[in-house]
């Protein structure tokens, strides 16, 4: 079955200045050396500025006596020791120690968690600070009971940790935009290149909903087996463009998932396709026919998942592409 996805270019003709917000996680209630991670009942952590919420899910499963199952944990726990992978000890903290500029509180995230601003905020997500978790680091360093150490013995294996992140705007369901964030590279020629994030990043971001992912070149049958967790603090927000002031480009991308051969179509002539793989490696471009229509062939791509972005003279968007 064919799955046909829309493209929403957004060109910003005016907007109207707010002030900018900043959420620290400071006031979210946990103490000193714990952490809160759903044990309690909550299903939401939020933090609240001037009527505008940021939201932070939650999800603890009692199944097998309870433990944390996904979204965020909002942590107190300081340990940024390089040592043997122990998740007991590392899980809920982050490899710089404290939060950003030494705050006392960040949040830890999982594969699949998300983050939102309320309904009727008018804001937009503009920046968040981002470092790996001391769990994570330790077993990208040494390697644990599931996962490789990376490099692999002799240091040359290419491997990384990838951070993905949609920015949707939730109103209309349109995914404005994807950021990857490299937690770990060991791709180098030069292995004296190789890192591991152990700084707070700032990333720049979008939209009112975030969703995280991560890709990892360590998997097996079952998937990534690299420990999924990362941690955030400081989330920034500005206002949102006037709705009116908004243009919406319309376009479709079918089939998709594709075994090769995709059409595109869009309501604005077509100025160029470029495709990038999950690393953010450009994997295929193609310079626009200026019709409001075109064809590509992209059987000599491996399979796998790939983003789209069509650009047009009135903005460009991205989409997420499956070549099988």
């Amino acid at each position: 079955m064919n799955m046909k996805f829309t493209l929403s270019a957004i060109v910003m003709a005016t907007s109207f200045a707010l002030s900018a917000q900043t959420f620290t996680l400071e006031s979210i209630s946990v103490p000193a050396d714990k952490v809160a991670k759903g044990l309690d009942g909550s299903t939401m952590h939020t933090e609240l500025d001037n009527a505008v919420t940021l939201n932070l899910p939650v999800k603890w499963d009692t199944s097998f006596g309870g433990y944390w199952a996904n979204g965020w944990a909002i942590s107190q726990k300081y340990d940024s020791t390089r040592e043997d992978s122990d998740a007991k000890k590392h899980i809920f903290s982050a490899i710089t120690y404290k939060g950003y500029m030494g705050s006392n509180t960040f949040a830890i995230g999982q594969r699949g968690a998300h983050a939102s601003l309320n309904d009727g905020s008018n804001r937009n997500f503009e920046t968040i600070q981002i470092t790996n978790s001391t769990y994570t680091t330790n077993s990208m360093l040494k390697g644990d009971l599931f996962a490789k150490a990376f490099g692999g013995v002799t240091g040359n294996d290419e491997d990384s940790l990838v951070l993905i992140i949609d920015c949707f705007d939730k109103a209309n369901s349109d995914l404005l935009k994807t950021v990857r964030v490299i937690l770990a590279d060991f791709r180098f020629t030069d292995n004296s290149k190789d890192f591991i994030l152990d700084t707070w990043k700032e990333v720049k971001v979008t939209g009112d909903s975030l969703v995280f992912d991560m890709i990892s070149s360590d998997n097996n049958q079952f998937g990534m087996v690299t420990p999924g967790y990362y941690a955030v603090d400081q989330f920034s927000t500005s206002g949102k463009a006037s709705v009116s002031s908004n243009r919406i480009v319309q376009s479709k991308i079918f089939p998709n998932p594709s075994n090769g051969g995709i059409t595109v179509r869009s309501e604005v002539n077509i100025n160029q396709i470029i495709i990038r793989d999950l690393n953010g490696k450009l994997a295929f471009t193609a310079k626009g026919n200026q019709d409001k229509s075109m064809s590509l062939n992209l059987s000599a791509l491996a399979n796998g998942i790939y983003f789209i972005e069509i650009a047009t003279p009135n903005g460009s968007g991205m989409q997420k592409l499956v070549k099988k």
